[in-house]
């Protein structure tokens, strides 16, 4: 007496067969090699013994840019990628997740997963202090020091997904050279001028 268990349900059958294997196909069951017997088919009966037969499903991975069909009674994706040979490098992932049962529609996606750091030099812009001045006329301005910018180093990490780029995050930035702060005088000191000298000025900005 053999207990028979397969997806669709549970049965006792009687077989005079040597092997699990024979006893199978003695049910009509067409068995291939992808399918997943346990005991294993060269298993001889020799009494009472409980079968468990999952077939092969087909299943279409998608990985690389290509699709690959291939037949699979594994219990997990993981295990089906690695029975068609299609190993994770690095942070590749698949979709549904490596430890999931494999998908109703039978398609699985492969998403190949790099990354790279560049280094790259940013400016920094300086500042401008302004200090009142009484010894320079209001509205006139007078450079003191000259501002000159600095100068940042930033670490950027770009992750890649089947060669797209998906993600772009600015891990440190270090201040290579610090901005000089620019200097300037602002004139306060108010100064008179003759009406006559006001009138050829604007007479010149009219004409």
């Amino acid at each position: 007496t053999l207990t028979l268990v397969t997806p669709d349900g549970q049965q006792s059958i009687q077989s005079a067969a040597r092997t699990v294997g024979e006893a199978l196909y003695s049910t009509g069951l067409l068995i291939s090699l992808a399918d997943l017997i346990d005991p294993p088919a060269d298993t001889p009966i020799t009494g009472t013994l409980t079968v468990t037969f999952t077939p092969a499903r087909e299943l279409t991975i998608s990985v690389d840019g290509k699709l690959l069909p291939i037949k699979s009674s594994a219990p997990t994706v993981g295990r089906a990628l690695a029975e068609a040979g299609i190993p994770f490098l690095g942070l590749d992932y698949s979709s549904p997740s490596e430890g999931e049962a494999l998908p109703a529609d039978g398609q699985i996606q492969v998403v190949r997963v790099s990354e790279s750091v560049t280094l790259a030099l940013k400016p920094i812009p300086y500042k401008t202090e302004t200090i009142q001045s009484a010894d320079l006329e209001f509205g006139q301005q007078e450079v003191i020091s000259l501002g000159v910018n600095g100068i940042a180093l930033t670490r950027t990490r770009i992750r890649y997904e089947d060669g797209q780029e998906v993600k772009r995050v600015t891990e440190t930035e270090s201040v290579v050279q610090p901005p000089q702060t620019q200097v300037v005088n602002a004139g306060t000191k108010l100064v008179s001028h003759d009406i006559g000298t006001i009138g050829k000025y604007a007479s010149k900005l009219l004409y």
